[in-house]
């Protein structure tokens, strides 16, 4: 499964609302890489932003678990909650909402 992300750039955006990326804000919350709502790294993006790696890395039962959490979630799990953390995001832009939760009741 892959994460469903459809680049609307919000997360990119409210960095003030990631500890870890605070070197990437350029002041604002927005990333200093998003250009035209496009990660301008997105190959060599930081771990914490690549759903799909983090859940590789330590939820996956197919890998040896780094934080040993497999047991807690699956992924599909993993993907509807990082889901509610992209809807939460959008809030206020009613269109990119629409849009994911279309895709958010897909997978639950």
């Amino acid at each position: 499964m892959d994460f469903p992300c459809i680049k609307c750039g919000l997360c990119c955006k409210m960095l003030h609302n990631v500890p870890h990326l605070k070197e990437f804000d350029t002041g604002n919350g927005v990333c200093r890489y998003l250009k035209n709502d496009l990660c301008s790294i997105y190959e060599k993006r930081p771990l914490v932003c690549n759903v799909q790696k983090m859940y590789d890395l330590y939820f996956c039962k197919l890998h040896e678990c780094k934080l040993h959490l497999c047991k807690e979630m699956d992924e599909r799990a993993y993907i509807q909650e990082n889901l509610k953390c992209c809807l939460k995001l959008a809030e206020g832009n009613p269109e990119i909402k629409a849009k994911l939760e279309l895709i958010y009741r897909q997978w639950v």
